[in-house]
């Protein structure tokens, strides 16, 4: 193993380049790995920033490096109808010969996956792009464990990132994956200094007969060590960089300063695309009404195979809450409740959503609307007629926020400090946050809503 140790921009970096054995044969694929320390920022942070990275097409990307040229998606987010599966394309200058005219033209499927499996149970990792899962002989450094946060587990992240040659040949990918190592609140202590370390491996498949790239004349593997070096080159300066860049999303809209004054900390933000036509009437309609007019309909048509029964605990549907069938359409009514019954697809304990009074938020919201909704367990919904407003252990923030085009829908988590074990960006929800842009971004919630403006009338 070579060890090399970097100083760039002030921020030490130790870089770790581990080159994977390559078993005897022919048409094997080869891992070149690389490890380094990043001081100044978290897990949460990392995860937004790779979700986020072509958006504003490269606002959170070109400030990061004097070689970022240009960076845009090729699937949009509106039409991916979520950050993950998205295509984008960058162009970067790195001198040297390398690259034709010294450009590193990069067409990349970016990609989200756990390594949990579904329903947080043992099992494969679980691939969000279905045409190409993680590589059976790749193991990711940090899988996220298997036990809850409150147990000690989810310090853990992976990423994945195709590399395509312009005519839907990959030749190569970058798999991710980081965990926080610095102040992990175990101990309370508020604000920096954050640290993670992360892990990125180079994956090569051999290229070969019907995989063979018209641009390569003979089998073998498409880029070459110093290509990869120079690759890598880009990569740890903007990751060097990002805890001397990190935009106004984190301070202002993910609320952590707020949280860690009322002794809690951010541990997940997933954001959906900006969803075309949806407006903040209709996201209150959909809490107030999610249930449907028929139980579940209206939120079952949301991911009908994960959720197979939707509905509001007796005396706690917004109506009853309120005293009144009309339904407000400026807020969620704090007070009501809903049980789940989900699949393997999401986790759930049981129980349901419950829309806490906005008195019991350990934070204010920054959005118009919706008020912390948190989950529910099974024992705490059986313990209602004792225990109406059961202090939960973490806050779901559902909020939203109209734009330019459409509705940007955020779920922020906040744990309650200190934490027993390090909590890095929690996976299933980034899956969840997908769904719920789908069913958003595609218009679907836009004809529903529009039909139950018909029927009302």
């Amino acid at each position: 193993m070579l060890r090399l140790t970097a100083i760039l921009c002030g921020v030490m970096l130790l870089v770790v380049v581990a080159i994977v054995p390559t078993p005897a044969g022919a048409a094997t694929s080869r891992q070149i790995q690389k490890n380094i320390t990043i001081s100044g920022v978290n897990a949460v942070q990392l995860a937004w920033w790779f979700q986020h990275i072509a958006d504003q097409n490269g606002a959170y990307w070109k400030p990061l490096s004097p070689k970022n040229k240009s960076i845009y998606w090729v699937v949009s987010l509106q039409d991916a109808a979520g950050h993950i599966g998205t295509l984008w394309e960058s162009d970067q200058t790195v001198p040297g010969g390398l690259f034709p005219e010294d450009r590193l033209h990069m067409q990349v499927k970016y990609v989200d996956w756990n390594t949990r499996g579904r329903a947080g149970g043992p099992g494969q990792p679980t691939p969000l792009n279905p045409v190409l899962p993680p590589p059976a002989d790749y193991t990711p450094p940090y899988p996220t464990p298997l036990t809850p946060p409150e147990a000690g587990g989810y310090n853990g992240f992976n990423e994945d990132m195709l590399f395509f040659d312009g005519r839907g040949f990959c030749p190569g990918r970058i798999l991710w994956s980081w965990r926080n190592t610095g102040n992990d609140d175990t101990a309370a202590t508020a604000g920096r200094p954050f640290e993670v370390n992360l892990y990125c491996t180079f994956y090569l498949p051999y290229m070969e007969g019907a995989n063979l790239p018209p641009s390569m004349s003979a089998p073998g593997y498409y880029y070459t060590d110093n290509q990869i070096n120079a690759i890598w080159a880009v990569w740890g300066e903007m990751l060097n960089s990002l805890p001397n860049y990190l935009p106004k999303w984190w301070g202002e809209y993910s609320q952590d300063a707020l949280a860690r004054k009322a002794g809690w900390t951010v541990s997940l933000i997933a954001d959906t695309p900006v969803c075309p036509g949806v407006t903040e009437k209709m996201m209150v309609w959909r809490s107030n009404k999610m249930m449907g007019d028929d139980p579940g309909n209206g939120y079952v048509f949301w991911a009908p195979v994960t959720h197979h029964t939707v509905r509001w605990l007796p005396g706690y549907s917004p109506a009853e809450v309120l005293g009144k069938d009309k339904l407000p359409e400026d807020e969620v009514v704090a007070g009501a409740i809903s049980s789940d019954l989900q699949g393997n697809s999401l986790l759930q304990d049981g129980g349901g959503m419950m829309w806490y009074p906005a008195s019991m938020s350990p934070i204010p919201g920054v959005y118009k609307t919706n008020k912390p909704v948190s989950r529910v367990t099974a024992a705490q919904v059986a313990n209602f007629a004792k225990d109406r407003w059961p202090a939960p252990s973490w806050y779901l923030l559902h909020q939203s926020e109209e734009v330019p085009g459409g509705l940007i829908h955020r779920a922020t988590r906040i744990r309650k400090l200190p934490l027993p074990a390090p909590v890095t960006q929690e996976e299933y929800l980034t899956e969840h946050q997908h769904l719920e842009g789908q069913f958003m971004a595609t218009g679907f919630m836009i004809r529903l809503y529009n039909d139950w403006l018909k029927q009302k009338k």
